[in-house]
């Protein structure tokens, strides 16, 4: 699993919720100094209440215990002392047993809420059928959280701990009443009179790499990818006098394209005035690393640089990640076939909710699929297919693909 299955995860249930007509609180937890502050004895409970006993046991605790550091300071260096908590940074174990640590966050029952984690980035999604209610449940939810934190000794930073309240109209209804997210550590709670202070509440947050507005219009996070495509550009003009054509065509995929494609399987269903201004500042760079003239014809300089555009890139992680989720079910995937929907539709009831990866990516592979016959090919016979695709058609046919099918 990568950042782009928790926020995908993420994502598909926020759009689910609000097409349902349901109000929807995203609360962004920062955990202080996660890894170093994992209780060891602690560790080792939940290592053996998930099966790991006898010798495997005895491992662990070998490796956990009895740990020492030092600290050197130019020839200077300091007396051993005990290493009590924490589980070892830079193993390749550290992160799988900081993930066996929280694994029971994941698992508290909170109303109307879900918990999403990659390591220690955790999200909470919590929805109701109006403000009201969700802010209710989001209090309740986070009084919980904070307990299961303080017994497994790890701290949450209030001050990091961030709300974004989504929502796809300026939510009229609610502007006369406190929506503000209160974390109680008061023994106050239950009575409702307390001094606790709100969290803080913002209208974009930045989530394992990905900036989530508040409508989820993507307008930050493109922007972003914008600005850092753009301060490539004197890197490539520097690279062209000293590098050969395929060198360049290979940092440009290594560093251009990765900022590009993160997650853009997510965003890439945004709309066509914000996803032009992204693919501008791609032709820009693709311009000065071939020493093109700024008026050399769009489509030729796709071709000669065997690039597919932003929007085309877009289509291919989703048709990609689609198929992956498919492989599975390849029996009712080839039963389906006759109709011409491999992939089936996920109705939607906003045109908002149509645009995302959850409903757009099913459209996109039966459409895709017809074309190429791409559904019993492998994930890398199914990419080369689907890329040679989309370098053979236009922009207008290309935007066509995303237009939603009942």
């Amino acid at each position: 699993m990568s950042s782009e299955d928790a926020v995908s995860s993420f994502t598909e249930g926020l759009v689910t919720h609000i097409d349902n007509k349901r109000k929807c609180y995203g609360i962004f937890l920062d955990l202080s100094k996660a890894f170093d502050t994992v209780s060891v004895p602690i560790l080792l409970t939940k290592l053996e209440s998930i099966g790991v006993r006898g010798i495997g046991l005895d491992l662990f605790t070998s490796y956990l215990t009895n740990r020492t550091q030092i600290v050197k300071i130019g020839y200077v260096v300091s007396n051993e002392q005990p290493v009590c908590y924490g589980v070892p940074q830079g193993s390749i174990l550290g992160p799988t047993l900081f993930l066996v640590y929280i694994d029971q966050l994941c698992r508290l029952s909170l109303q109307n809420c879900n918990v999403y984690t990659y390591a220690d980035d955790t999200a909470l999604l919590v929805h109701g059928n109006n403000w009201e209610n969700a802010k209710k449940c989001a209090e309740n939810a986070l009084h919980m959280v904070k307990i299961w934190l303080d017994n497994n000794l790890l701290t949450l930073n209030l001050d990091k701990t961030i709300v974004v309240r989504f929502h796809l109209t300026k939510a009229n209804e609610s502007q006369n009443m406190d929506t503000g997210i209160t974390i109680h550590t008061c023994q106050n709670y239950v009575s409702g009179q307390c001094g606790c202070r709100a969290l803080q509440s913002v209208e974009s947050v930045k989530y394992l790499g990905i900036h989530l507005d508040e409508r989820l219009s993507w307008r930050v996070q493109i922007e972003t990818t914008i600005s850092r495509v753009r301060r490539l550009i004197y890197i490539f003009k520097n690279l062209r006098n000293s590098a050969d054509s395929r060198t360049i065509h290979t940092i440009y995929m290594g560093l251009c394209q990765s900022i590009i494609s993160h997650c853009i399987s997510i965003w890439g269903g945004a709309n066509k005035t914000l996803m032009l201004k992204l693919e501008r500042a791609q032709r820009a760079v693709l311009k000065v690393m071939t020493r093109k003239k700024r008026t050399f014809p769009t489509a030729k300089l796709y071709s000669e640089c065997k690039v597919l555009t932003v929007r085309q890139l877009a289509i291919t992680r989703m048709v990609l990640r689609r198929h992956s989720s498919l492989k599975n079910n390849r029996q009712s995937a080839v039963r389906r076939q006759g109709a011409g929907r491999v992939c089936p539709l996920v109705k939607c009831r906003t045109a908002w909710a149509k645009q995302s990866y959850i409903a757009l990516s099913a459209v996109l592979y039966n459409k895709i699929n017809k074309e190429t016959n791409i559904h019993s090919l492998t994930k890398y016979e199914a990419k080369k297919l689907t890329e040679k695709y989309l370098l053979s058609i236009g922009y207008d046919e290309t935007e066509e693909l995303l237009k939603y099918l009942p």
